[in-house]
């Protein structure tokens, strides 16, 4: 997936790194930017339903919401 901005330059969202750091941000915003609870939830859900940021946005994405 790619996003376009005003410019017609696109940011491919599928590059790894970027793609976790979207993640860990959204989830971030959940917790109010609180980087302990973030990290506790995540390490939560990957202990408890087997989630990796690396498995990529459409197989995680039931686990998170």
């Amino acid at each position: 997936m790619n996003i376009v901005n005003g410019n017609n330059e696109t940011l491919d969202v599928n590059i790894p790194f970027l793609r976790d750091a979207i993640l860990h941000y959204t989830i971030q915003q959940y917790f109010n930017n609180n980087d302990k609870k973030t990290g506790e939830f995540i390490y939560q859900i990957e202990e408890t339903h087997g989630f990796s940021f690396q498995n990529g946005l459409k197989n995680e994405y039931s686990v998170i919401i």
